[in-house]
């Protein structure tokens, strides 16, 4: 009789057999052709990244890993499956694939990252996830909420984070805030709303207002093609139409992030200029207008016009015209002074084990790149419910595919109920956060995690819309 494997772990489940395909072209990359991909992967993902990138994106990947063996699998749910592969010299990846909850169960993620093994160094030994899980570990927000406290353990046991945070943003301030778990899993240390936290994707936020200031302040046009800021990298569309900077702000610009271009590397590493990374082009996939599709690399672009246009690193500037005219002072897109000293430190939870996520930083670093404060966070919100930024958090874009409307800050926006909201979530490895705006009744909601995967941001999403719908029906407008 065969020995059992790791393998035989991922039983029958539509997530679990879509795994397996792609241990199986782990096999034969040669095997990755368009034409094999295109039959696996769901509608959504092939306008996201059509077959033609998508297979040679994975076979890229895939070559390399020889001599893997499968340690563990994971089916977190029927449509999600993870399995973690070890290589001969001691390194770890997590493979990770997510299908449609519909039949045929098409893919719609697949997802290769780096996985910490207790053998790498500083790591130390993981801790089970049944040491952390207890649901009365409940930290000391202040103007606290019986409601949010109970929302909150319970959508971390589902997270299987040893952190979340959420807050309750109203009169343009953070007015309480509520924590279950640990920001450090070794000291067992609390988080504080001034903990430091990276903002993943909402840091989009941050960089759609730079772009803003330049518009009010008559240096750019909303209007203008890009190409007039910043001739390299050129932006090839298939009607020739040019891609505009309102086209990039509201994530309807067609442009994808190609799947191998690296969005993250070690900290430390020099990453080249925009149009050194993508060959100088980019190729819109749709005539610019026609269908939202988040597009970190369309930020980068709009990072780069600022730095064109202002002359300063973006960094700089975004802090001068931005984050200090808020009163955002423990926000940065670099690692400098104005960020915590102690921050929320990011896990990596797969397996119910609990390890140390590797240190990242973003290669798109106005599209993932800022570090904030649950607190800073707050004032953001508060920002954007202030009355003379309405039109910017109010639908500015098409309905397009999947029924997504965007804004002018590219916040996603959709009618709750018969009650209009607006929010993003971003997630890094190690790192969930968001945020979530009633913008007619003026208040909103900011939430934080410290472990990521498709599932986790999902579900954070769904949190931060469940606390924000209790937060109107609470507050006065």
């Amino acid at each position: 009789m065969p020995t059992p494997t790791a393998t035989d772990q991922l039983g029958t489940t539509p997530a679990g057999r879509a795994l397996r395909w792609l241990l199986e072209c782990m096999a034969d990359p040669a095997a990755v052709t368009p034409a094999a991909v295109a039959a696996r992967l769901s509608p959504a993902a092939a306008a996201a990244v059509p077959p033609e990138q998508y297979a040679p994106a994975l076979a890229a990947e895939l070559p390399g890993r020889g001599g893997v063996t499968v340690d563990r699998v994971e089916t977190s749910s029927p449509n999600e499956a993870a399995a973690r592969l070890v290589a001969s010299d001691g390194g770890g990846w997590v493979l990770r694939c997510v299908v449609d909850a519909e039949p045929p169960h098409l893919v719609a993620l697949t997802q290769l990252a780096p996985a910490r093994l207790p053998t790498d160094a500083g790591c130390g030994a993981p801790v089970p996830w049944p040491d952390l899980a207890d649901p009365t570990s409940v930290g000391g927000g202040d103007a606290r909420d019986d409601r949010l406290d109970d929302a909150v353990r319970a959508a971390r046991a589902e997270l299987r984070a040893p952190c979340v945070l959420a807050g309750v943003v109203a009169g343009g301030r953070l007015t309480g805030w509520t924590d279950v778990g640990y920001a450090e899993v070794a000291t067992r240390r609390r988080p504080t709303r001034r903990t430091a936290l990276r903002l993943a994707s909402v840091s989009t936020v941050l960089t759609a207002l730079a772009v803003h200031r330049l518009v009010d302040a008559g240096r750019i046009g909303i209007d203008d093609p890009i190409g007039a800021h910043v001739p390299s990298p050129t932006v090839v569309t298939p009607d020739g139409r040019p891609v505009r900077v309102r086209h990039l702000l509201e994530h309807t610009s067609g442009v994808p992030t190609d799947p191998r271009l690296a969005l993250g590397v070690q900290v430390g590493t020099d990453v080249p200029p925009l149009d050194e990374l993508v060959g100088g082009e980019l190729r819109a996939l749709v005539p610019a207008g026609e269908r939202f599709g988040h597009s970190p690399v369309g930020y980068a672009l709009l990072g780069a016009l600022v730095e064109r246009v202002t002359g300063r690193d973006f960094a700089d500037e975004v802090a001068g015209a931005v984050l200090d005219p808020l009163g955002m002072r423990r926000t940065s897109y670099r690692l400098d002074d104005r960020i915590a000293r102690q921050p929320l430190c990011g896990y990596d939870v797969d397996f119910d084990e609990v390890l140390v996520a590797g240190a990242t930083d973003p290669v798109l670093r106005p599209a993932a790149g800022a570090v904030s404060t649950l607190e800073d966070l707050g004032v953001l919100a508060g920002a954007l419910l202030a009355p003379e930024r309405r039109a910017l958090v109010a639908p500015a874009a098409p309905t397009g595919v999947a029924g997504v409307a965007t804004t002018r800050v590219g916040l996603l926006w959709a009618d709750d109920g018969g009650r209009p909201v607006a929010w993003h979530c971003g997630g890094w490895p190690g790192a969930l956060a968001g945020v979530f705006l009633a913008p007619e009744d003026g208040v909103g909601v900011v939430v934080a995690a410290n472990a990521f995967s498709p599932s986790r941001l999902a579900r954070l999403d769904e949190l931060g819309l469940e606390l924000l719908a209790t937060v109107v029906d609470r507050e006065p407008s």
